[in-house]
């Protein structure tokens, strides 16, 4: 590399460019290395300068000094087009080239600002980091020997279910115990994970459909090659030699399984990826399982394991608790049966994380009601044994991609085909940010939308962006704003003021009133500068429904159905609509619904999604209470576990509500979960959001606009409780 190809005269850029270790983009680096410069020359606080970066990099055996930045509002640092941690740009710039992830780098000791310190300096000595050894196998898994449990045989079973054809032969393992009732467990790879939340799918008529709360593999080839690892766990029956032994765990690489099945007899077992030899009863590791016809690819896969995984047994559950810092993946029927999911639905269980794969009191319900069927629905129960669990190379993201458009498919006139062989219209890209050019869309251009990994926390951000991609501005900017919010100028960064710009009413779709909870409104502390808030609601209970991440607003839906004359195909329809609902352009005789509404005419309450929740009331003179709690033990989700709740008085009445407590996840926008009001007349625009106890304090009584309130509980993290009295007024 010939450093004096750089436009540069500053002589310290130029000292600091000559330790690049990698083929980074010239221009980028010269960026990275100017912007980090000047921030070392201006600083008042922390520790470090230019000249003790330039020693750290001349001498990499010896002890240097931490240097360090001032950390950013969001902790991350922009430079050109990509955006990423600190101390992972510098790492990877002068260290390793290939480093993408802070979870690749741990602090020395002797670092006194490390990334994860949170303090408000930042050490970006390249030198005070080192690399994480992954040595392990990630734990993905396969059928083995061509079994096919994968397959939905549920049909007039006690526990109802899918059908699909069966596409495997069952191996010899299944049929010695097919006559025995015994939970198994194992893994398989993204290759048999094959259904999306919003696949086309067949519900018994004890199901609701499919929830998109948990996350189906995308089918990637570059992830299906890399996926490897199978545990295959079996609680025995009276034949087992060994009375002891509650699981055994078999390890598979792609299609083959890789050393002898390990038979566990402790309550809790780990499996790992490291190469320690004094295994325990207590301990499997898999490091050093040997296999001549591993290739590079599985091998870069096995790292994912790391610490791995913990399985604890108890007389009621099998529990798993992920300790590695990689996500995976897993499939359990007897999970899904019990949280109303789609059989075949695979849940995500991120680093640090547990979730129960197996409930022992759920099967034995279910096997004393099966006594008297026949053999195929016994033998599902069998089936429901098995769990599937899966580290891949990278997480699901495009199924959240397809899940937001299969939603403006379902909601508008608006049709997106998925294509890798012609010109596409709109590219779905990784470009440093959550961002899209603005639209409409015109035929015959090409747009992208670019989504980063942390974009992907929330469904509703693919959702907001594919909103800008079709035309529509943020809610915020409309040019009637000032009515209902107070923007802090001051308050934002320079950079970010234009995200605050009003825009005129002939470039709007300002198509009704302002809506607070639209998935296209910042929430009260976005692109803040120095912390403090941006943007302010002029009625003081819509505070924290600003920056709604939990359910796409009917608005704006309508909004995009209007501006591209959807809603003319069904002018000449009969249809009514109740509640603020319209017909919906892909069918004139059902309608598209508000917020808590459900049926084809939004005649009723909306059914709960993940959770057995919400009810109606009847209101009356006395006081009646509300006492609901969702539960939510599966770790954080792109998407919500949601029920609702009606409360109806007679004609001509309001309804008075008093909030008593409210104990969630308490967040500035309500984004991982939230109690939802709407106690307006228009359903479709007037949804109050609170999470916090201090919600409940400050509008401890709310009464409603007319006769009927509705009420939402929405978590994407851990439970959500609120207590609430009302009635009649």
């Amino acid at each position: 590399m010939n450093i004096f190809s750089f436009n540069t005269s500053d002589p310290a850029v130029k000292n600091l460019l000559l330790w690049k270790a990698g083929a980074e983009e010239e221009k980028w680096a010269l960026k990275a290395v100017e912007s980090l410069v000047k921030k070392l020359r201006k600083k008042s606080g922390g520790c470090g300068t230019v000249e003790d970066l330039e020693f750290a990099l001349g001498h990499p055996v010896s002890a240097s000094k931490c240097v360090t930045i001032p950390r950013s509002q969001d902790g991350r640092l922009q430079v050109s087009h990509k955006k990423n941690l600190p101390h992972v740009i510098y790492c990877k710039l002068w260290r390793w080239p290939n480093v993408q992830s802070h979870h690749e780098l741990k602090p020395i000791p002797s670092c006194r600002f490390p990334y994860d310190s949170r303090s408000e300096q930042i050490c970006i000595n390249p030198y005070h980091y080192v690399r994480v050894e992954q040595q392990s196998a990630p734990i993905i898994y396969r059928n083995p020997n061509g079994m096919n449990s994968a397959n939905d045989y549920y049909h007039n079973s006690p526990i109802g279910g899918y059908n699909s054809p069966s596409s495997g032969s069952e191996s010899d393992f299944m049929m010695r115990h097919q006559d025995q009732i015994q939970p198994h467990y194992f893994g398989m790879t993204p290759e048999d994970l094959q259904h999306s939340p919003y696949s086309n799918y067949t519900p018994s008529p004890i199901r609701q459909g499919p929830s998109p709360s948990a996350m189906s593999d995308d089918n990637d080839e570059q992830d299906r090659k890399s996926s490897l690892g199978s545990i295959v766990f079996h609680r025995p029956h009276t034949e087992i030699d060994d009375a002891d032994v509650w699981c055994t765990i078999c390890y598979y690489e792609l299609n083959s399984r890789i050393g002898e099945p390990f038979k566990v007899t402790t309550p809790s077992v780990t499996v790992d990826g490291f190469t320690d030899p004094s295994n325990g009863s207590d301990r499997i590791s898999l490091g050093p399982l040997s296999n001549v016809n591993r290739n590079q690819m599985t091998e870069n896969t096995r790292r994912h394991i790391g610490k791995g995984v913990r399985f604890n047994c108890n007389d009621h559950q099998v529990t798993v608790d992920n300790m590695s810092q990689s996500t995976f993946f897993i499939q359990s029927r007897n999970v899904n049966y019990k949280h109303r999911y789609q059989l075949t639905t695979v849940c995500r269980v991120p680093s640090n994380s547990s979730m129960v794969i197996f409930d022992f009191d759920l099967f034995k319900s279910l096997l004393e009601g099966a006594k008297n069927e026949d053999y195929e629905n016994v033998k599902e129960l069998h089936n429901m044994c098995f769990i599937r669990m899966s580290f891949v190379k990278a997480e699901p993201q495009k199924n959240i991609v397809r899940y937001a458009i299969a939603l403006y498919s379902s909601f508008t006139c608006i049709k997106f085909e998925e294509n890798t062989k012609n010109k596409p219209v709109v590219n779905f890209v990784k470009r440093g940010g959550c961002f899209s050019f603005l639209g409409p869309l015109v035929k015959g251009n090409s747009q992208i939308v670019s989504l980063d990994d942390y974009c992907m926390e929330s469904y509703l951000t693919p959702i907001h962006e594919i909103a800008h991609l079709l035309g529509v501005f943020h809610e915020h900017s409309r040019p009637d704003r000032d009515s209902h919010v107070k923007v802090y100028f001051s308050n934002t960064a320079k950079k970010d003021k234009h995200n605050f710009e009003k825009f005129s009413e002939e470039t709007s779709l300002t198509y009704f009133k302002y809506d607070y909870s639209s998935f296209m409104h910042y929430d009260n502390r976005a692109f803040s500068g120095n912390g403090e808030r941006t943007i302010d609601a002029v009625l003081p209970e819509y505070q924290r429904t600003m920056g709604n991440m939990v359910y796409p607003s009917a608005s704006v839906f309508r909004s995009i159905n209007q501006f591209y004359g959807c809603e003319k195909r069904c002018s000449k329809s009969n249809t009514i609509c109740l509640n603020n609902g319209y017909p919906n352009p892909n069918d004139c005789a059902s309608c598209n619904c508000p917020e808590g509404f459900g049926g084809r005419h939004c005649e009723k309450r909306a059914e709960s999604v993940g959770v057995d929740c919400g009810r109606d009331f009847e209101a009356t003179t006395d006081w009646q209470t509300i006492n609901e709690t969702l539960i939510r033990d599966l770790g954080p989700s792109p998407y919500p576990f949601y029920c609702y709740f009606h409360i109806k008085a007679p004609s001509n009445s309001t309804i008075v509500i008093r909030l008593k407590e409210i104990k969630m996840v308490c967040s500035t926008a309500c984004s991982l979960n939230n109690l939802m009001l709407n106690l307006g007349s228009n359903r479709m625009i007037e949804s109050i959001r609170f999470c916090c106890q201090s919600d409940a304090t400050k509008f401890k009584e709310l009464e409603s606009k007319t006769n009927l309130a509705v009420l939402g509980l929405y978590s994407r993290n851990k439970n959500a409780h609120f207590v609430a009295d009302f009635k009649i007024r």
